[in-house]
């Protein structure tokens, strides 16, 4: 199969579906469903979401909802933040259609942004495996409805996302590799178990770090799943006290596909830069950001999922302002999870 490293032709890089198993599925049906049923599932969900917001609001909060705009964009996107600081009713809002009835479709929406989230979308399709061992999701096994809808562009493309940034982990072989805001860390964890499955290295160390203690138990089970557990050490810190943990350590690759959906400009540049700082000098960063594309409106609306977009270009000139020169972005065949490849050398 032809290695990603054949890819390096450009700064922008158009993968296909079928590469590296990337998918893109029924795209007619999806344009579609977005654009008739699901439009209207998406306005009465956000109704809902605005109604549960209004009630949480004091009298004084309430009168400035309607009479000041800016204020109550701030508000909206304040009560969305799902990492323990938003507003939980939005959050166990049911649905026919959905999460009604819906164990796995209810979890996933509690836990919208956080690593259950993601687990979830990665293998409610039971799309991963090696050596005959499938990963399925930790709460419990998808129904009819939730393989719908982790059947949509949003979620194909995510996956896309998990199989780019492990084809390059493993195309690159790093000697020691920090992810940080790790997540699950399933794709890096597959790529470590996928290599050594054809050529064990004494050497090889995959460095995982989060401040959420739900992320890194659930990578830990993953990596006594596929059998390299004395490969990974696990970090339990908010990214912005890493280097406290970290010191003059330095990394052959840092990976962050993630954590730069929720981070602002200016935190996002402090992060890149960081993790240049510490990465050896013919290392390598593997970075990602969501581009906007009709799928935001159905995670907005309906999940209450609250992200940093950027463009393409923008995505470059955030690397390149936090002194990434040799970029290439690898583009997913639904273009909504670009995948940014940085080298040192």
């Amino acid at each position: 199969m032809k290695r990603i490293r054949d890819e390096l032709d450009g700064t922008v890089t158009f993968l296909k579906k079928g590469q590296y198993g990337l998918e893109q599925n029924l795209v007619f049906f999806w344009w579609i469903f977005d654009n008739t049923i699901g439009d209207v599932f998406a306005r009465i969900r956000e109704e809902k979401s605005l109604f549960v917001m209004l009630n949480s609001l004091s009298s004084d909060e309430r009168d400035r909802w309607f009479q000041d705009l800016v204020w109550r964009k701030k508000k909206i996107a304040k009560l969305r933040t799902n990492f323990g600081r938003g507003l939980p009713e939005l959050f166990q809002i049911e649905s026919v259609f959905l999460n009604r009835s819906n164990p796995l479709m209810m979890e996933f929406c509690k836990k919208v942004g956080n690593a259950e989230a993601l687990d979830i979308v990665y293998n409610a399709l039971l799309s991963f495996f090696l050596n005959e061992k499938v990963f399925t999701p930790e709460h419990s096994m998808p129904k009819f409805l939730d393989r719908f809808h982790f059947s949509c562009p949003n979620g194909q493309s995510v996956r896309n996302r998990y199989r780019i940034v492990k084809e390059i982990y493993k195309t690159w072989i790093p000697r020691c590799t920090l992810s940080i805001a790790c997540g699950s860390a399933q794709a890096l964890i597959h790529g470590l178990a996928e290599f050594f499955s054809e050529d064990e290295r004494e050497d090889m160390v995959l460095c995982l770090s989060d401040e959420s203690e739900n992320a890194i138990n659930i990578a830990r089970k993953k990596a006594n799943f596929l059998g390299v557990s004395s490969k990974v050490e696990f970090i339990k810190s908010a990214h912005g006290h890493l280097f406290n943990f970290v010191g003059s350590r330095k990394f052959n690759c840092v990976e962050a596909c993630g954590i730069l959906d929720y981070l602002p400009d200016r935190y996002a540049i402090q992060l890149i830069r960081f993790a240049f700082s510490i990465l050896e000098s013919n290392g390598i960063l593997i970075l990602s950001n969501m581009s906007e594309t009709r799928g935001a409106v159905w995670l907005r609306k309906v999940y209450n999922w609250e992200i940093i977009y950027r463009t393409y270009d923008e995505f470059i000139a955030l690397i390149e302002k936090a002194g990434g020169k040799k970029i290439t972005v690898f583009i997913e065949p639904w273009g909504i999870h670009p995948v940014a490849l940085v080298r040192n050398a």
